[in-house]
């Protein structure tokens, strides 16, 4: 699941910071976490996200590491 969720992240991030760095607000939140090459065979060392909350909920690295990551600014 991790893995098919990583090009969709990416490009989700992707396009949230280019609407930021624009002046539009799209409405969530973009992070990074720097240890995702663990999460899955093939995994980059690390990987975005976007989410709307303020507090880091990390999709690769789940329970085990649920806080692990920080906000990209655009």
């Amino acid at each position: 699941v991790r893995r098919s969720f990583l090009p969709w992240s990416q490009a989700g991030s992707a396009l949230a910071l280019a609407l930021a760095r624009s002046g539009v607000d799209p409405g969530v939140r973009v992070f990074v976490c720097p240890m995702t090459g663990d999460s899955f065979p093939g995994a980059p060392a690390e990987a975005r996200w976007v989410q709307t909350g303020a507090e880091a909920r990390n999709p690769y690295l789940g329970t085990e590491m649920l806080s692990c990551g920080g906000e990209v600014t655009p």
